[in-house]
This record gives C-alpha cells, sequence and structure tokens, in this order.
C-alpha cells in the first residue's frame, strides 16, 4: 500500500475537519405588515418595525454579547416612517458578527416617510379638494438675498397638474387630463431623514459592522426654518435624508431614496471604510451624495475618508438651490473612490448643477468609471481641491459648459486623463483659468459633432 506524503496528509486532515465544522449561523429577526413589536425572536411572530428590530437586538446584546451574524429580514409591502431609524453605537455589529437590515429574499419593501391624502371632494371650477392638518402653523418668512419663488398663491391655479395649499388645511388640485384624484396615490412628506447613524468619533463610540439593505425610502419633507433660510455654498446648512457620523464599516445596498427636499446621503464627520453601492438616488431638493464637511477637521478623528460611491444611479437633482452637485465633496478624503456611477439631470436655480462637484479642499479622491450627462453647469467641476484623479469618465452633454475649474492653486488640483467629453450645443468645452491651473492631463478625447464626425463612432465604442 503507497504510503501518502506527509503535505498531502496534512491537507485532507484540514479539509476533514472543515468539513465537519457546523455552517456559519445567522440569527434572524423578522418585520412585517401588521407586525408587532412586542414579538418574540420567532419567525411567526414578526415584529412591525425598523425601530422595533433594532431595540430586539438591543435587548439580545444586553444579555450577552453577539456571536453570530444579526438579520433584520423586512417583508414585502409598505411601512410608514415619522422619524428617523437612529442608530447608535450600541447597535453595532462586529466583523464576526454583523448587523444587518435588509429585504427578505424576493421581497420589495417600500418606507414612506409622507402620509396618504384622501378624502378627495369636488370643489370650484373644476378643481378636487381635501384636508391637510397643522398647514396653518408653518410659515416661511422671507429674508435678505433668498431666492424669491412666487407660488402656492390661489389665483395661479388655472392649468392642469397644478395645485394650492392655503391656510385653512385645504389642499386644492386641478387634475390632469384622463386623471381620477380619487384613484391617484397623494403623499404629503412628513418625516425629514429616514436613517441615522450617530457615532461620536472625538470619543472613539462609533455606530460599526451595520448593512442596510435592499430597502425603498420615500417621501422626505423639508421645511424653511421659523427664522428663514439664508442661501449659501451648497445649501451648507441642510441636511440629509440619511446622515452618518462617525460610522465605521458601514454599507448602503441596493437601497432606493426618492422624493426628498434634502440631500440624499451625507457621510459628514469621522466616517471611515463606508460605501454607498448599486443604489437609485432620485429626485432630490439638494444634492445626491455629500461627504465631509465646510471646515477642516479639528482633530484626526473627526476626518471622513476611504468611502466608496460605487455604481449607483443619482439623477434628477430638483434645481431650486444653486451650487450643488450629484456628489459634493468637502476637505481631504484620501482613499475614497467614487466609480461606477451614472449622474443625470443635476439642475440649479442659478449657478452650479454639476455632477462631479469637488470643493473646499477635497483631496486624494478618485472619481473613475462614471457617466455623466444632462447638468446644467458642467459635468465635472473642482473649485479647489489637491490631487484628485478623474480617469476614464464619459462626460456628457452639459447646458452651460462641459467642465470647469475655479481656481489656481501652487500645488497639483487634480490629474484628468482618458476622459470621453462629448456634447453637441453651442456651450464650451472649459470654464475657469485652465491657462494658469496646476494639473497634469493626457489621452482625453473631445468630440463635438459639428466638428468631428467621427465623435459618434467614439462615444458608441464607449460603452461596449
Amino acid at each position: 500500500m503507497t504510503e501518502i506524503p506527509l503535505p498531502a496528509r496534512l491537507a485532507l486532515m484540514l479539509a476533514l475537519a472543515a468539513m465537519a465544522l457546523p455552517p456559519a449561523l445567522a440569527l434572524d429577526l423578522h418585520v412585517a405588515p401588521g407586525g408587532n413589536d412586542a414579538a418574540s425572536r420567532r419567525s411567526d411572530e414578526p415584529l412591525a418595525s425598523l425601530g422595533g428590530a433594532r431595540d430586539a437586538v438591543r435587548k439580545l446584546k444586553a444579555t450577552a454579547p453577539l456571536t453570530e451574524p444579526v438579520r433584520i429580514l423586512v417583508a414585502g409591502g409598505n411601512y410608514r416612517l415619522t422619524g428617523p431609524l437612529v442608530l447608535t453605537p450600541e447597535d453595532s455589529g462586529t466583523a464576526t458578527a454583523p448587523v444587518s437590515y435588509e429585504a427578505a429574499p424576493g421581497a420589495m419593501p417600500v418606507f414612506s416617510g409622507g402620509r396618504r391624502l384622501t378624502g378627495w371632494q369636488p370643489g370650484p371650477g373644476g378643481v378636487w379638494q381635501t384636508q391637510v392638518p397643522e398647514v396653518a402653523a408653518h410659515r416661511n418668512p422671507w429674508r435678505k438675498d433668498s431666492t424669491w419663488i412666487v407660488e402656492n398663491a390661489g389665483r395661479f391655479l388655472d392649468a392642469p397638474g397644478e395645485w394650492f395649499l392655503a391656510r385653512d388645511d385645504t389642499l386644492s388640485y386641478q387634475p390632469r387630463p384622463g386623471e381620477d384624484i380619487t384613484q391617484a396615490e397623494v403623499i404629503a412628506p412628513v418625516a425629514e431623514k429616514f436613517l441615522v447613524f450617530q457615532g461620536d468619533p472625538a470619543t472613539g463610540r462609533l455606530v460599526e459592522h451595520v448593512t442596510v439593505k435592499g430597502l425603498a425610502f420615500r417621501h422626505a419633507q423639508w421645511l424653511t426654518p421659523p427664522g428663514g433660510f439664508e442661501p449659501n455654498q451648497a445649501a451648507a446648512a441642510i441636511d440629509a435624508a440619511v446622515m452618518a457620523d462617525g460610522a465605521r464599516h458601514v454599507t448602503l445596498e441596493n437601497c432606493e431614496l426618492g422624493h426628498l427636499g434634502t440631500y440624499a446621503v451625507w457621510f459628514r464627520r469621522g466616517c471611515r471604510e463606508v460605501a454607498l453601492r448599486h443604489c437609485d438616488l432620485h429626485d432630490f431638493g439638494a444634492g445626491g451624495v455629500r461627504i465631509g464637511e465646510m471646515a477642516m477637521p479639528a482633530q484626526e478623528s473627526h476626518q471622513t475618508d476611504h468611502i466608496t460611491v460605487d455604481n449607483n444611479l443619482i439623477r434628477h437633482g430638483q434645481g431650486l438651490l444653486s451650487d450643488m452637485g450629484g456628489i459634493y465633496t468637502l476637505g481631504p478624503s484620501e482613499g475614497s473612490v467614487v466609480a461606477n456611477n451614472v449622474f443625470h439631470d443635476i439642475e440649479a436655480y442659478s449657478y452650479g448643477g454639476w455632477g462631479l462637484y469637488t470643493d473646499e479642499g477635497s483631496t486624494g479622491i478618485l472619481f473613475e468609471n462614471n457617466l455623466v450627462y444632462a447638468t446644467k453647469t458642467g459635468s465635472f467641476h473642482q473649485h479647489y481641491g489637491k490631487e484628485n484623479i478623474i480617469r476614464n469618465n464619459i462626460l456628457v452633454e452639459s447646458r452651460l459648459h462641459q467642465i470647469q475649474a475655479t481656481r489656481a492653486e501652487p500645488h497639483q488640483s487634480f490629474t484628468f486623463e482618458r476622459n470621453i467629453i462629448y456634447w453637441t450645443n453651442a456651450s464650451p468645452a472649459l470654464a475657469g483659468p485652465w491657462g494658469t491651473l496646476n494639473f497634469d492631463t493626457s489621452h482625453n478625447c473631445y468630440c463635438l459633432p459639428s466638428v468631428s464626425t467621427a465623435c459618434s463612432v467614439i462615444l458608441r465604442l464607449a460603452f461596449f
């Protein structure tokens, strides 16, 4: 009998030992419409809300540390949010026992921050009316230099698709041709935020190893504060529907965020190794994704870096604000990557409305393999920053100019290479002091079909 060599015997023993180990386990909690937040952890007694599931995990952790992954599986259906799911350091998982809030297999759960308006009745002049409580308590003061948009006056209600909300709580709406308002879904947003990751980077108390996956969040409002709102850079005082401070190893994946009055997602202070992947962000009032803070970090723990924004669809900024972008970055963020995304239809009230927007000393960020099209003021704009890389992107059909840089700096501002810039309108390719900028550029293709008949061929090849 031939003796098996020692290395082969050791390999065989290790393989048999691995086969004998039990499979990795996960603790599953279930959430479903009509569930009960007082229910037990058994799958036949689902919880009613994400907050109820979070609290159930807290109770489990109070008895003993987590030793296995925890999955909150959310059944399909509609859920109402009156406020955000707030996750604090006590809601963290670990590298070996992460916590995830995710759609059950095959399910499409939708969380709405609004309430459905019903009770429509015929009104005068072909309009339909219903009541929206708590309207009279809110007023929007005008302040110096504010954007003045004259709206919500009864005399303007004169065309299909328009509406007017009176101080006596009456909402009037003139239906479009063929529209049955009694069958339409009309949502009034109530909540301002959906998710808040509330860590404290200054003290090292972080929210870690949490994933949100496959959930849709819709309808978030923003109301003018009682003292009014002064316009400022990139609407910097406005929060996002998803806010993160002191987050580590946190991921949003395959989620939808839509119909928002603010930014969609903001990785603000002290966030690292955080990812936004395969998400659909649409119909937002400010920008899409925001990384970093306006001021330079006061201490190293406050810096936000190593953020991944990958394979997302970021579209239809509403254009009621100025100085905004599909993605807006601020400050040092070395190791951050914005790749494989599609940005389109990013508008602005006056200036701004860029696809990729680096500002306030943005440093060390890679923008690669993105498609940007149908923006107002440029597919890419750097106000000021350092050593960013814009590589292998397709930048198409901005309205006013194609790419922009504002400030000539003593250091290298960015590298711009292997990009395709394609446009058919009469706008210039470049805006800003490009003759005095400190930057590297190479292997870019500028395509204006009226000048080169090869442009359409180049653009088609870029998608294959």
